[in-house]
């Protein structure tokens, strides 16, 4: 299973959806998770279809900024939302194999009190997490 995390700016750049696609065939990329995408709503909706994957969570970017997005097959694997946040995604990825394993994607604002409340919410967030 392959997995590209992409900070990624430009997410609605005509050209994203071409290199997203190049880079999910040549890499034959499972699961892709985009974080600070800027757009939401019937944007993103239209971005995210065209991005090849049958599957996919968001958290919504608030004042074009932040955001996060989580695709998938899901053919190849169930993937189980655990917790989400403004700031997270937290699954539980199966790929077929009766183990699951967890993955956290955060976007974390760079600004230093926001980053410390991001920080401490999360671990709350996390602490409880197991897999079953």
């Amino acid at each position: 299973m392959n997995f590209l995390y992409w900070n990624c700016r430009g997410t609605g750049n005509d050209r994203f959806c071409s290199i997203v696609n190049d880079l999910r065939r040549s890499c034959k990329v499972d699961v892709m998770t985009i974080t600070k995408p800027r757009v939401c709503g019937v944007v993103g909706d239209k971005i995210v279809e065209k991005l090849g994957f049958n599957a996919s969570f968001r958290v919504e970017a608030h004042w074009r900024y932040e955001g996060i997005w989580v695709l998938w097959n899901k053919n190849k694997m169930e993937l189980d939302i655990v917790n989400s946040s403004r700031n997270l995604i937290h699954p539980i990825m199966d790929e077929g194999r009766g183990i699951g394993w967890v993955f956290t994607t955060v976007y974390v604002n760079p600004n230093e009190v926001l980053k410390k409340k991001c920080f401490e919410k999360n671990k709350q967030m996390v602490d409880g997490v197991f897999v079953p």
